[in-house]
């Protein structure tokens, strides 16, 4: 009797308009907020990659800390969002949360 085969598990994939999900450390000052509406932010895909840039250098440099040290564990990034001037800024701040990752 011939052997059946498998069929092969369809892979699992995310949505295709979600790309992840990150936990803020802290939002300064409040924002407020009605029921489970989000706050959006759109931009071309030029600032997109400046954003993307931005992220990456910084995070490079907090890359070479020492993780193992309670001061590097506390230091992350920060995006600065001026809404009346409809600009983000990427920097090094410090966090408050600097435990296990979630």
């Amino acid at each position: 009797m011939p052997k059946k085969k498998k069929k092969a598990a369809k892979l699992r994939e995310k949505k295709a308009y979600s790309y992840g999900v990150i936990f803020l450390d802290q939002i300064t000052p409040p924002i407020p907020v009605n029921g489970r509406k989000p706050i959006e932010i759109d931009m071309t895909m030029d600032e997109a990659l400046k954003l993307h840039l931005g992220l990456l250098q910084a995070l490079t440099e907090l890359n070479r800390l020492d993780r193992r040290s309670p001061m590097s564990r506390a230091r992350g990034i920060r995006f600065s969002l001026y809404p009346d001037q409809n600009r983000m800024m990427i920097e090094q701040g410090s966090v408050q949360d600097n435990s296990a990752p979630r």
